[in-house]
């Protein structure tokens, strides 16, 4: 049950030696010039008194400005806050804590995106014109995609050939059953044999099925349309909507709802309102007492407890996760629940009788679950510390958390990358070490980003805008550096097809940690250029060989990560925001770079990935185009790529919330998911 692909394309491991060099090297105790897009020089003028004309103009300036600080969530300064400061922000009727990618990315970027915001807000302009048709070409390829809605149709019928169900079925079972424990494979793989030869099968064992075969097809190219695919994910719902004589109050049900929440963010298909979501299983959970130990049971067999532990860490997980994309408090803190952490045992193991012993130090089916949830207490208390309205963390605090995970991730290095003789068989896949990864290190990143921020000014600082900078090129880049050998274990492409069709954490953590690496280019393109003025001349010096080899260290990864965008509008994805964004601001760092005009350079760069965008996504929508779910597909083989989940949203607060193009200007600045 598994199948090939031809090949598979990573990022040099030059780069990933060179970038470790370059954050070795970096003078982090200089005092950095503040960057801006937009290159203007306000100065002040002598005024006489002004005529009507110019006092008309000046009112609708500051009438501009007021929508700009309403569009971007900043502060009235005319007003004199009755209350202490919001730790978070304000953005279409949403609150979102600092996690959230608002938070993190438009700070960086900010007077880029009111230039990209001026651009677009001419109605008969070029760039407008092309902006609209990325959104109505966006609108029809999501119509094409949708659900037709109707009464709930004979499950079987939905369920592909025993031949393309056994290939989906093995993608699945490798990737996300490895990391988040769901299922129990021995019971599952039985009653899927029988599914075959049995006409009477039950709908929830259907509707796993072929919740499992959605989240299968990410990994899975060319096998089913996205359609299909939307289609499972919609009756899914609906059986659990449907109403019944008794609320689905049972493991199958969790089961269901676990599995329905993995698809929905590793397919990007109704992937809204997710924290909410997963709210609703964490209320289903409790209400089934799986946040209580399974020892408070009257004599639960070891099976019915080591599943139950198995989905409460699961649910746990998924909450952490979708609080901190949200810019949420989590549901529930460490002191809320005590179910026991399941036992590190492969899932043949605990159908015994009596529970055989087991070596905490050995690679199991559920060794990866273990280990996320050895750190999940402090993880909680980060997330509910970074999210917290009130305040953030004092820059100690920072230092205390982001030490003893980083103590937390060193523990888990004997499972994550065994010395001893290591074989495909005692050490986790390449899926596996990358997810991790993904799922633990976002909160080093968070923690530090806001003190690096201010590290440009506050030298006191300058400890956490190196542990953002590593952190970002840890995200992004693989490491230890593994060679592609995608013959011999598929998994390193299947973390690669989550990358480019996954939403949620998959798009937002990489998004946030390319944002520190653009951020932490034009700081350096722009200290150096006052620092030196004449690294610009052509006459070759070891001064600006030196800053160029710099610059190409973080440049690399990041045209690399602008290529993984397109490619995601040509498998799965409908908002054009974020390689239009990061698009410009490259364009930005090389004009700074080069001594040209910032703003024409960013002109021409959005106007030439609005053009870009609207051919593939033309390409896309054409009819007879199935838009099968290909992961590692020919848009990603024929262009240099790197293994990074590549994330959706665009400009200030729209290229932080919205997951398409709007179709009125202030798309630019505000959107809603």
């Amino acid at each position: 049950m598994r199948s090939r692909r031809s090949s598979c394309t990573y990022v040099p491991v030059s780069y990933n030696r060179a970038l470790v060099r370059y954050v070795q090297t970096i003078d982090f105790n200089s005092t950095d010039v503040t960057t801006s897009s937009s290159g203007s020089d306000f100065s002040a003028q002598h005024m006489q008194e002004p005529d009507p004309s110019v006092q008309a103009l000046t009112d609708r300036v500051r009438q501009l400005e007021h929508v700009l600080e309403e569009f971007l969530g900043l502060p009235d300064c005319s007003v004199t806050p009755q209350d202490p400061a919001i730790h978070g922000r304000f953005l279409k009727n949403r609150f979102f804590g600092f996690s959230h990618r608002s938070n993190i990315c438009e700070s960086k970027f900010r007077d880029l995106l009111v230039l990209l915001y001026q651009f677009n807000a001419d109605e008969a302009s070029e760039i407008r014109i092309l902006h609209e048709q990325c959104h109505r070409l966006a609108r029809t390829i999501k119509m094409q995609i949708s659900p037709v809605p109707g009464a709930l149709p004979n499950l079987r019928d939905l369920v592909p050939s025993k031949s393309v169900a056994d290939i989906l079925v093995a993608g699945y079972l490798r990737t996300f059953e490895s990391v988040y424990r769901i299922i129990h494979r021995p019971s599952f793989l039985r009653r899927y044999d029988q599914f075959w030869g049995c006409p009477l099968a039950s709908q929830v064992f259907i509707v796993k099925l072929l919740l499992m075969l959605a989240i299968g097809s990410v990994f899975e190219p060319g096998h089913v349309s996205r359609p299909a695919v939307a289609q499972w994910l919609y009756v899914a719902q609906q059986w659990l909507d449907l109403p019944a004589e008794q609320p689905r109050l049972d493991l199958d049900a969790i089961q269901v709802q676990c599995l329905l929440l993995i698809a929905r963010q590793a397919t990007t298909l109704d992937a809204e309102n997710m924290w909410i979501r997963t709210g609703n299983l964490l209320n289903a959970a409790m209400h089934m007492g799986l946040h209580l130990d399974p020892g408070h049971l009257v004599q639960p067999s070891p099976f019915q407890a080591e599943m139950r532990r198995r989905l409460w860490a699961t649910v746990l997980e998924l909450i952490i996760q979708t609080s901190m994309d949200a810019g949420a408090v989590p549901q529930i803190s460490p002191d809320g629940y005590d179910c026991a952490s399941p036992r590190n045992l492969n899932d043949d193991r605990i159908e015994r009788e009596t529970l055989p012993p087991c070596d905490p130090q050995g690679l199991t089916e559920t060794s990866i679950q273990v280990a996320l949830l050895r750190s999940l207490p402090l993880r909680l208390q980060i997330a509910r510390i970074i999210n917290n309205f009130r305040d953030g963390p004092s820059y100690e605090e920072t230092l205390r958390l982001s030490s003893e995970l980083s103590d937390l991730y060193r523990e888990a290095a004997h499972i994550m990358y065994p010395k001893a003789n290591p074989t495909p068989n005692n050490q986790p896949t390449t899926f596996q070490r990358r997810l991790y990864d993904l799922m633990t290190q976002r909160f080093i990143l968070v923690l530090h980003d806001p003190f690096s921020m201010q590290a440009k000014t506050k030298p006191t600082y300058t400890p956490s805008r190196k542990f953002a900078l590593k952190t970002s090129l840890h995200i992004l880049l693989p490491s230890p550096p593994q060679i592609p050998i995608s013959s011999i274990e598929p998994t390193n492409c299947d973390y690669v097809s989550l990358c480019l069709s996954g939403t949620s954490s998959f798009r937002d953590i990489p998004m946030q940690a390319a944002a520190v690496l653009f951020d932490e280019l034009l700081t350096q393109i722009t200290r150096d250029n006052a620092v030196r003025p004449s690294s610009r001349s052509t006459i070759p010096t070891a001064n600006n060989i030196s800053n160029n080899e710099t610059y190409d260290n973080l440049r690399n990864p990041l045209d690399a990560f602008l290529t993984s965008n397109l490619a995601r509008l040509k498998i799965a994805e409908t908002n054009v925001k974020p390689y239009v964004i990061f698009h410009c601001i490259l364009a930005q760092a090389n004009a700074l770079q080069a001594g040209r005009n910032v703003n024409d350079a960013i002109h021409e760069a959005l106007r030439d990935s609005l053009v870009t965008s609207v051919s593939v996504l033309e390409a896309v929508a054409a009819p007879g185009n199935s838009s099968p779910v290909d992961g590692c597909s020919s848009a990603v083989r024929d262009e240099p790529a790197i293994p990074v989940p590549v994330p959706e949203n665009g400009v200030a607060g729209e290229w932080v919330l919205g997951d398409e193009f709007a179709g009125d200007f202030d798309s630019w600045l505000v959107g809603c998911n």
